[in-house]
């Protein structure tokens, strides 16, 4: 069943907010929108509450009223994306039908999360960034990926039942390196569409090495 847009936006709601959003959480989400929309359009660096109030033709001390520092704002500026990133891939996965395509719905998911978010592959770079220097955002992409990892080791154990405990936490662990570092490349150079397309196969196709490697304990 698909959700309506109603429903889809409850949901985000819901998963940003809490339980009960109120009219205070449908203004913050219009902010998070705004500054992700600041970000693609002029860059991290271009990031302020003044920019951000522009797009919503309100002033800064509105913008700071919600978010008390650029670092909340920046923190569920990523929330929202990884929500919609993870939206993107439980639809591809609820259509697959194996564990071999469950995987390749893993993998296809961060890719065509991009695809259809354009403005979202920058908010992704600026909070790699940001990762560099902030805890907070280092915690924060800790849980994005040890989520991940957990959501690929259960795909894995389902392909393969009698693969080591050791061996399904290696894989996990490599296969979401794969993914970021083959979807990094494809954002921070430009890639089209259709050069993504190439890269999400290649992604895949090294997966399946990998982990046919490993299955016969050859590494």
């Amino acid at each position: 069943m698909i959700k309506s847009h109603s429903q889809s936006q409850s949901a985000l709601y819901q998963q940003l907010f809490g339980l009960s959003p109120t009219r205070a959480d449908q203004k913050k989400l219009e902010i998070i929108k705004a500054a992700l929309l600041v970000i693609h359009q002029s860059g991290f660096a271009s990031l302020s509450f003044g920019t951000v109030a522009k797009v919503l033709k309100m002033k800064a001390p509105h913008i700071v009223y919600y978010f008390p520092s650029m670092e909340a704002l920046l923190q569920m500026v990523i929330r929202y994306v990884t929500i919609t990133a993870q939206e993107t891939t439980i639809r591809l996965l609820k259509e697959a039908r194996s564990p071999r395509e469950q995987l390749v719905a893993f993998v296809r998911g961060s890719f065509d999360h991009v695809r259809e978010n354009p403005p979202h592959k920058s908010a992704i770079a600026a909070f790699y960034l940001e990762c560099v220097r902030l805890k907070e955002f280092q915690l924060l992409h800790k849980q994005i990926r040890k989520m991940g990892a957990e959501r690929v080791q259960a795909i894995l154990a389902s392909q393969h039942p009698h693969m080591a405990k050791r061996d399904l936490a290696f894989l996990s662990s490599a296969i979401q390196a794969l993914i970021t570092g083959y979807l990094v490349e494809g954002i921070t150079t430009g890639q089209s569409t259709s050069n993504m397309e190439h890269l999400l196969i290649k992604t895949m196709k090294t997966i399946e090495r990998l982990v046919e490697s490993v299955s016969k304990g050859k590494i």
